[in-house]
């Protein structure tokens, strides 16, 4: 399987969930966190393998779970984010929740947060954070 860059592949098959998709299953993209819409919740879950309609999701550290494509968000390898933009970070590791980004570590793959309502900064790892 060809190594491409994110970006690469959304400029070979455009920036649609199921394009996305398409791509990540066919460039071998698989473990992407993705945000499952889950009532009024996202929660956070790494794609194990898209089939069809379907995608098999990893939740926590031990719940396989299949969800419809239609309620699953990819989230981008690398976050275009800068200092003050609000963002969707995984809280406690299971959540999506609203933060502002404090500060961008590109050296470590990182963005510090502070998730609404906190004081403390959190660092996330890139490929689990999005913009708003």
């Amino acid at each position: 399987m060809p190594d491409l860059l994110e970006s690469e592949i959304i400029s070979q098959v455009g920036e649609s969930r199921l394009d996305v998709f398409a791509a990540a299953f066919q460039y071998g993209k698989l473990g992407l966190t993705v945000a499952v819409q889950d009532g009024t919740k996202q929660k956070s879950a790494k794609m194990i393998r898209v089939a069809g309609e379907k995608v098999l999701v990893l939740q926590g550290l031990s719940k396989l779970k299949v969800y419809s494509k239609l309620i699953c968000r990819p989230v981008p390898l690398v976050p275009h984010v800068t200092v003050g933009d609000r963002v969707q970070a995984p809280r406690y590791g299971q959540n999506f929740a609203s933060a502002t980004v404090s500060k961008f570590d590109s050296v470590n793959g990182r963005v510090f947060v502070r998730f609404d309502g906190d004081a403390e900064e959190k660092a996330i790892a890139f490929g689990d954070v999005w913009k708003n």
